[in-house]
């Protein structure tokens, strides 16, 4: 179970496990409920059939850094029937993260009317851990999932954004189910140090560097790089551990490397600068 914090203070957590919406103070509009079926922890998840909002507000949150943590599934690829918003007192949007029926998870980045970007594509019925952390200083916000950095950098949707208020999981299709469990807003942010296995022992540079990358360390089989716009630019796979990439053909700029062991499991998670 989770406990659950002062309401309208951070940091707050749910994972449902009270049987309903009343103990995390939730709003609720259209068919949410608290459901037994499938949760990702515990016993308990919120379930949108159709159409469906649960938002939970906040007041006085003056911080430069907010980290949103959760679970979320789709029951099937060809509806939006997870969106996750976050919206200031004026219902202004910062973060918008969504499961989308083109079958992949998007995000908006830049002001209204921005194009939706595809950050990662996603399966029925499969729980992804979702990690949204957003600043507040330079009104952008980076999109974990599965503890992998998938967009970095993104604008807000609006750009004249205010104090975050409302935080909210919803769906406006009538077809289709939507799942969240496990929610916690913190202030600050979380990272994934954490959560991933020992790297004192990788080693990444020189950074920024030109052409050539050099890498060492223990249990390296793998990494993928990805633009500041989220999209796989380049996967290598690794016959030692001691070795050098050439990313020569990339064009000059930001880029997030992701060093993998061989069962897939991240190993470090580093940005690096081509010059």
């Amino acid at each position: 179970g989770f406990s659950i914090n002062a309401y309208g203070q951070l940091p707050f957590s749910d994972g449902f496990e009270s049987g309903n919406f009343t103990s995390g103070d939730w709003t609720i509009t259209g068919n949410a409920q608290v459901s037994n079926q499938s949760p990702s922890q515990g016993n308990y998840c919120a379930q949108g059939p159709g159409t469906y909002k649960i938002e939970k507000s906040f007041s006085n949150l003056n911080e430069n850094i907010i980290t949103v943590e959760y679970a979320m599934k789709a029951s099937q690829t060809g509806s939006n029937c997870c969106n996750f918003n976050l919206a200031d007192e004026n219902g202004n949007y910062s973060a918008v993260v969504f499961f989308r029926h083109t079958g992949n998870i998007e995000a908006k980045d830049g002001p209204t009317g921005s194009t939706s970007i595809a950050i990662m594509s996603y399966s029925a019925d499969t729980w992804y851990n979702m990690k949204i952390v957003l600043n507040f200083t330079n009104n952008t916000y980076d999109v974990y999932i599965n503890n992998v950095l998938k967009a970095d950098n993104f604008g807000f949707f609006e750009p004249s954004y205010g104090t975050p208020q409302d935080f909210s999981w919803q769906s406006g299709e009538t077809w289709g189910t939507g799942w969240v469990d496990c929610v916690n807003i913190f202030a600050g942010f979380v990272g994934i140090d954490n959560e991933i296995a020992n790297t004192e022992n990788i080693s990444i540079y020189p950074n920024p560097f030109i052409n050539i990358l050099n890498i060492k360390g223990d249990n390296i089989s793998s990494c993928s790089i990805y633009s500041l716009k989220g999209n796989l630019v380049k996967t290598i796979s690794f016959t030692n551990i001691n070795t050098q990439i050439d990313i020569s053909n990339l064009p000059s700029g930001m880029y997030l490397l992701n060093l993998m062991d061989e069962n897939g499991n991240l190993l470090k998670s580093e940005k690096v600068i081509k010059e």
